[in-house]
């Protein structure tokens, strides 16, 4: 009978490559035999949040046998907890910096690095960011918390990442413009920015005839204050999009130049007032709905409004059972192109039941094949059991299949 110790080592470690960290720490204690392929897997892919001494440990860890350690690393994030108890950052504990300083020189393999505290550890040791420069095979970079300083290592590194995110440390931060420091990285595939003002994000500067970007596909933006028509120059074939609390701004003259908003989108995720306020009027096939759908009227016009311009294929949104039944019969007449339908409702086991009896119905006349419904039960005293929530679940079911006769897939969920 064939057992795990007598698989080929290449295929052993391609299996345990689909292990949780955790689980791969397990097994490398259960057998002195798997214990090297176990060993090799868990730290292949390393996450420290916990505390200034876990950094340290594990960099002493990693550094007493270094040609059989570090060779194995693969992907190290480091998160801001593992500095600092609180989001004071200037009071953390760094001291562990020449330690992570001699780990990232001596780590050829590493792909993926993700720091949080970047300016004060830059500061603490200054080797750290040199060593990032030296690493050849990085293909995603993170860097939280940085500062203009920081930035300056891009333009030096020896490997081109695909995939680049960049969190600014907000208080201190002087006039600066981001788009200089990344203007040779025409490669990236996947960029994330995050806290920068209009100052720093400068891309009307930019040549309209040679976009600076044309490689990247996902774009996310995150407070920034930024013309929605100067990311569609920068960025002309972004295909997934997400924003958060952007000042943004609308079409200028400058949109009109450059030609208004993106031919199509496969995904966008962000609230009804961004997505109204950049005027984006494309076809998306998947439109993820950030914020809720209130009983406002207000609300519920802007977001059909929204909806309408896009004609998503997929929507995903989280909405109060008291939204009125005209909202869902225009609902359903606005995106003739609906075909997949998830829904976040927070309400309780007698508003469902009422909401079921008479919004279901709304949807008889749609095309929608599948169908996505999660319950997030607020029930103060009469919260369902597992059981009884079960049960009421697969009382729903059926009534949703009859109701909307296109459906060919359909879940229903309580929480």
């Amino acid at each position: 009978m064939t057992n795990l110790l007598s698989i080929n080592g290449d295929v052993l470690y391609n299996i345990l490559s689909f292990l949780p960290t955790r689980s791969g720490l397990n097994l490398a204690a259960t057998s002195h035999a798997l214990y090297a392929e176990a060993i090799c897997h868990a730290i292949s892919v390393v996450t420290l949040s916990n505390s200034p001494e876990q950094v340290t440990e594990f960099c002493a860890y990693m550094l007493a046998d270094p040609a059989n350690r570090l060779s194995q690393l693969r992907a190290l994030t480091i998160t801001s907890s593992a500095f600092c108890e609180n989001s004071i950052l200037s009071i953390g504990d760094y001291s562990s910096g020449p330690l992570l300083a001699d780990v990232l020189a001596q780590t050829p393999g590493l792909r993926s690095l993700s720091l949080a505290c970047t300016e004060h550890l830059f500061q603490s040791e200054p080797r750290i960011s040199q060593a990032i420069i030296s690493l050849a095979l990085l293909e995603q970079l993170k860097l939280y918390h940085i500062s203009p300083s920081v930035l300056d290592i891009l333009p030096k590194m020896r490997s081109k990442p695909r995939t680049l995110a960049l969190s600014v440390h907000a208080s201190g931060v002087h006039a600066f413009s981001l788009s200089s420091y990344l203007t040779h990285l025409h490669y990236l595939e996947t960029l994330d920015l995050s806290g920068f003002s209009p100052s720093h994000v400068d891309l009307q500067a930019t040549d309209v005839a040679h976009p600076p970007w044309p490689a990247v596909r996902s774009l996310s933006l995150t407070d920034i204050g930024i013309h929605s028509s100067a990311v569609v120059h920068a960025f002309p074939n972004v295909r997934d999009l997400r924003f958060w609390g952007n000042s943004a701004h609308g079409w200028d003259m400058l949109g009109l130049q450059f030609g208004g908003c993106w031919p199509s989108l496969d995904h966008v995720h962000g609230s009804i007032y961004e997505l109204k306020s950049w005027c984006i009027t494309c076809p998306i096939s998947w439109l993820q709905l950030d914020g809720i759908i209130t009983e406002d009227p207000i609300v519920q016009r802007d977001a059909l409004h929204v909806v309408q311009s896009v004609s998503p294929v997929t929507l995903s949104m989280e909405i109060r059972p008291g939204v009125n039944v005209s909202f869902w019969t225009r609902l359903s007449e606005a995106i003739p192109r609906l075909r997949c339908l998830e829904l976040l409702l927070v309400t309780n086991s007698t508003n469902l039941q009422e909401w079921m009896e008479k919004i279901i119905p709304t949807l008889q006349t749609s095309n929608i094949q599948c169908l996505t419904i999660y319950v997030d039960l607020q029930d103060d005293h009469n919260r369902p059991t597992e059981i009884s929530g079960r049960r009421m679940v697969e009382s729903l079911c059926a009534p949703l299949a009859r109701a909307v006769p296109s459906i060919q897939y359909l879940s229903l969920a309580t929480g």
